[in-house]
């Protein structure tokens, strides 16, 4: 499966990018795979990704951690913001 990935703000920071493209071998994923998968490929910020404040967006489309993710799907993850 191929996954465009953006990251915004701290999340961002943590990855030390702000998007990405990868190949993955499981079909069969959600957000929570997504996560586990991230932070096994970069243990020393596993427990920062693990932030439940940290929201999936699917296609442009607030989502909740167990949505499953389709090959092709516009990723970001985004941590809580504020604005005004």
């Amino acid at each position: 499966m191929r996954l465009h990935i953006r990251y915004f703000a701290r999340v961002r920071d943590l990855m030390g990018r702000s998007e990405e493209t990868v190949e993955l071998e499981d079909n069969d994923l959600d957000g929570v795979g997504l996560i586990d998968w991230l932070s096994a490929r970069t243990p020393e910020i596993a427990d920062q990704l693990h932030d439940p404040s940290i929201r999936l967006v699917l296609n442009e489309e607030f989502c909740t951690m167990d949505h499953q993710i389709r090959d092709g799907d516009a990723v970001a993850l985004v941590p809580p913001f504020s604005g005004g």
